[in-house]
């Protein structure tokens, strides 16, 4: 460590102050992946939705200091004087409409295996979950028996419908039995 001292009214060495940058690296958040190239001061980070997610601004969350004191894009935080500052985000799972299907088919939901996906509800469901369809003894299902939750949409379509059966159908044991 160096002294400063001054001699004949001239500092032996000139000081600067730097602002702080950020020890940490930027708060993850669920559901975002988040994007940054630097620690130093007036650095930003910014968060990006996975597929499926949308990005919401997160009122639970402990606010970052000095919050609303930038004017950065939602999803953008900038370290300042050693501090992540910007508004706390997450990324929320995108909803399907209620699935509607012909009068015969019975639905069985699986939620979403998806990190963070939350609850399935009664009418909507999550990015991820599946849904199969079955059809009554006696019949059985023309279109996809299976689909799945994907950015908002019902993947592939539902246009599935039961049909009745005009020949009996085997057992699956019969397939599959070993000698």
């Amino acid at each position: 460590m160096s002294v400063t001292t001054c001699k004949d009214g001239v500092w032996s060495i000139r000081s600067k102050c730097v602002p702080a940058s950020c020890a940490k690296r930027p708060p993850s958040t669920r559901g975002a992946r988040v994007r940054f190239y630097s620690r130093m001061h007036n650095a930003k980070a910014r968060y990006e939705c996975f597929p499926g997610y949308t990005l919401q601004i997160d009122t639970q969350s402990k606010k970052y200091p000095g919050a609303g004191l930038v004017n950065d894009p939602l999803g953008t935080i900038r370290c300042l004087h050693g501090e992540w500052v910007g508004t706390p985000v997450y990324c929320e799972p995108t909803r399907c409409p209620r699935l509607v299907v012909d009068k015969m088919i019975s639905i069985q939901m699986k939620p979403s295996t998806l990190p963070n996906a939350g609850q399935l509800f009664t009418n909507e469901a999550v990015q991820g979950t599946q849904a199969f369809l079955y059809c009554p003894k006696g019949y059985h299902i023309q279109g996809p028996s299976v689909v799945v939750c994907h950015e908002s949409h019902w993947l592939p379509s539902t246009d599935a419908r039961c049909e009745r059966s005009i020949y009996p159908v085997l057992p699956t044991e019969w397939l599959y039995r070993l000698p």
